[in-house]
């Protein structure tokens, strides 16, 4: 007896307790390929606003975050300071048009054929600033046209660059950035190798990093003909998702996050779990739980992917149940327990 009870004992000491481990069933059902792509918010209507040539600023209108109408006047140079210059710059070309003039009409007096050395170099240089003054006359012009920016479209402004009058600015100094929330969407690139499956229409769940207990259900607006390079290299398209209007929600130009784009649906396939399936240089596995609460390693064949399953064609059939989450210390024949 003493024997039996030591052998007993060595037994149970010496045994492997069960690995605790989660377990789910494998069923048949339908499953729905998911192309899966990170993007951020953008608006169809955005604009940079600058003028159209330099000056002081006379007027400020605006401030970064104001609302404004389409035509709304933004900023406003100084248009007597720009008139004087327009003036300026007409008498300049009129005096410069008429010393090239008088070069060339001495040139045809004596002849182009005997023109001198001294009578070209003089011809030329008139005719070259007569050019010059032309093209600064006709950039006074421009100035003195378009001295107010006004608002393209309806919207709110996210950049008032100077904001204060008094300051000299130039075309490219002076930004007054638009944005109409209206046209807000989601911008998303997918990769050439999966585009031919992004049809306009498709079902679009979206994740925002700015509202992560939210989700918006959308779908694809518009697909880009043009490729675009990606920044590992290889080579998308654009996809342009719509976004929905919603309490609570305010959606802003930048705003990252991620798309689940409904590829395709496939009926009475079976599918896994994806955290039941380990994937190795070997090929894909599950581990399968026989009826004797241990486990066997079994390479699987995968078919399509969604968003959390995917569909196995060969390895286990509808009922078996596989381990999600494996330990890396399972191996054939472990006792689980769950």
């Amino acid at each position: 007896m003493f024997l039996g009870v030591l052998i007993l004992l060595t037994f149970l000491f010496f045994r492997k307790p069960a690995v605790k481990v989660e377990t789910v069933a494998v069923v048949k059902g339908d499953i729905v390929e998911a192309i899966s792509a990170s993007g951020e918010v953008d608006a169809s209507e955005k604009a940079d606003l600058i003028f159209q040539g330099s000056g002081k600023l006379a007027w400020v209108g605006v401030k970064e975050g104001d609302k404004v109408k389409k035509y709304q006047a933004i900023a406003k140079l100084d248009t007597v300071l720009l008139n004087a210059s327009y003036q300026q710059a007409i008498n300049s070309y009129t005096s410069y048009n008429a010393a090239a003039q008088k070069a060339e009409d001495d040139v045809i007096k004596g002849h182009s054929a005997d023109e001198t050395y001294a009578q070209k170099s003089t011809r030329v240089a008139a005719q070259v600033a007569r050019d010059n003054a032309y093209d600064a006359m006709k950039a006074a012009e421009q100035s003195l046209k378009f001295a107010t920016i006004y608002a393209p479209f309806d919207g709110v402004m996210t950049s008032v660059n100077p904001g204060y009058p008094g300051s000299n600015v130039t075309y490219t100094s002076a930004v007054y950035s638009i944005v109409n929330p209206e046209t807000f969407y989601f911008s998303t690139e997918v990769g050439e190798t999966e585009i031919s499956k992004i049809k306009i229409g498709q079902k679009v769940t979206l994740y925002l990093d700015a509202y992560p207990n939210e989700k918006f259900e959308n779908s694809v607006e518009n697909i880009g003909i043009s490729s675009v390079v990606t920044s590992t290299g290889g080579t998308a398209y654009k996809v342009k998702i719509s976004l929905p209007k919603k309490d609570g929600v305010d959606f802003r130009l930048g705003m990252n996050g991620n798309a689940e784009i409904v590829a395709n649906t496939y009926s009475n396939v079976i599918s896994v779990t994806s955290d039941a399936v380990v994937e190795e240089d070997s090929g894909n596995w599950v581990w399968l739980v026989n009826g004797g609460g241990k486990v066997k390693k079994i390479k699987v064949v995968l078919g399509v992917a969604s968003v959390d399953k995917n569909e196995i064609k060969e390895g286990v059939k509808e009922g078996d149940v596989v381990i999600v989450h494996p330990p890396t210390n399972l191996k054939n024949g472990t006792k689980i327990s769950y």
